[in-house]
């Protein structure tokens, strides 16, 4: 298995501990019961490192492991490498649950990736993230995050303009529902008129919004943040 992100940009692994001693958060409501729905591990920031952060004061049950193109298989079809990923973070999960790291589940849930842009083919990737992890597998997140802006996209390998448009993309997603499968969004806040337009063609699909709907800052959106927070 592969442990280099194979998409996306460098991995933001550093840490600044002296920084970070510099100020500290009470915990308002240690009672709490807290699911965390969005997290990663790669290298630079693995269990050991979950382990310490879930131990902050704060009543965490349970976490949701969110793909980070991590340990992903390098041999087989390539069509399954993200599999890779899958099974990694169900024995992470299956870790956790056995009350090694007390009572807390981290990566009960599992949000994994499987390009939607094979069409009707992607069934038989998702079956197969489904059999690496019957129980904690939950759904897929595509990185569709694009703009025409060289300010803002930074990705090595940035997605296609109108992913969430394509036709062959859509034979994919539309394999979601019938296997009880959720789709976390990760497009930027120009995107969302798109993503709304895929919402209306399957209103059965359950749909993830992340980062707050992806909005922009940088490039020309710095001098529109006003604008862009209302919209």
């Amino acid at each position: 298995m592969s442990d280099t992100p194979r998409r996306g940009a460098p991995p933001h692994f550093h840490v600044d501990e002296e920084w970070l001693a510099l100020r500290s958060e009470n915990v308002i409501e240690p009672a709490l019961p807290i699911v965390d729905p969005h997290h990663h591990l790669w290298a630079g920031y693995l269990v050991p490192d979950l382990v310490n952060d879930l131990r902050c004061g704060h009543a965490i049950r349970a976490t949701v492991y969110m793909e980070a193109a991590y340990r992903y298989r390098t041999d087989g079809d390539p069509r399954f490498a993200s599999v890779g990923e899958v099974e990694y973070a169900d024995s992470v999960g299956a870790e956790f649950e056995s009350g090694v790291h007390g009572d807390v589940h981290a990566c009960a849930g599992i949000i994994g990736r499987v390009d939607l842009a094979q069409g009707a083919s992607a069934e038989e990737v998702l079956q197969a993230c489904i059999a690496a992890s019957p129980k904690r597998f939950k759904g897929i997140r595509s990185m569709t995050a694009w703009d025409a802006h060289p300010d803002v996209t930074r990705m090595r390998v940035p997605p296609p303009p109108e992913l969430l448009l394509d036709k062959r993309f859509r034979e994919g997603f539309s394999k979601l529902a019938p296997l009880g499968l959720s789709f976390d969004s990760w497009c930027y806040h120009p995107q969302l008129p798109e993503l709304i337009d895929l919402a209306d063609k399957y209103p059965e699909t359950t749909i993830v919004v992340g980062h707050t709907g992806g909005r922009l800052v940088q490039g020309p959106y710095a001098s529109q943040q006003d604008e862009t927070f209302r919209a």
